[in-house]
């Protein structure tokens, strides 16, 4: 899904828990919750395309060394993930943790 598209079909439901008035919805924070997971990527993808281009390299975006860096640099995974999944990140990096520690 492309960011447009959680913003959207979180406003809808957004709405429909509106009107039905069962909890209460804070809609700027749910609607801030729909966007945010994919900010880190842009930020990444802005910055990535800018030292390309200051870098005065032909092919600025989404090459191989695009790829590199989103699969395999701990760095953009770990940014790109954090909203994504919070709580499980922070699982495993409990359970890393402790079994660093044994």
């Amino acid at each position: 899904m492309q960011t447009y598209s959680h913003f959207l079909i979180t406003a809808m439901v957004n709405r429909l828990v509106k009107q039905q008035a069962i909890i209460p919805v804070y809609s700027r924070q749910f609607l801030a919750g729909s966007v945010a997971p994919d900010l880190p990527l842009l930020a990444l993808s802005i910055g990535f395309t800018v030292d390309r281009h200051l870098k005065k390299v032909d092919q600025v975006w989404c090459g191989d060394e695009f790829n590199a860096l989103f699969f395999s640099d701990p760095r953009w995974i770990i940014s790109h993930q954090l909203l994504h999944a919070p709580f499980l990140l922070l699982l495993l990096l409990v359970g890393g943790w402790l079994g660093s520690r044994r």
